[in-house]
């Protein structure tokens, strides 16, 4: 079985200080688990299923980048190609996500 060892450096530069308190709310999660058919064979072993909220984790890391797509842009609603990756990102990229129900208590 694998193990996550990973680290991240700088918390901030990446971004997931200022997603985290946003991916932490179960109503956000259930809609990613379900929108990118998560399982959770795919974040145990110490990958963030049972701490979903640990943007040290990558579970949460991915939550954060799902957050980025679909929410940053000002317009999220407007996913016209000719305007900046937070347009249409999600659309493109959504998809790519593969990884039932955990909790973010």
């Amino acid at each position: 079985m694998a193990s996550c060892t990973a680290t991240v450096p700088d918390l901030s530069a990446s971004g997931d200080t200022l997603y985290g308190p946003r991916i932490c709310w179960q109503p956000f999660v259930d809609w990613a688990w379900d929108a990118h058919d998560f399982d959770k064979g795919d974040w145990d072993q110490g990958f963030g299923y049972h701490s979903v909220c640990d943007v040290q984790r990558p579970l949460a890391r991915t939550l954060n980048a799902i957050w980025c797509l679909n929410y940053s842009a000002e317009d999220y609603m407007d996913e016209s190609y000719d305007r900046n990756i937070l347009q249409w990102g999600a659309g493109v990229l959504g998809p790519l996500f593969e990884v039932g129900s955990i909790s973010v208590s």
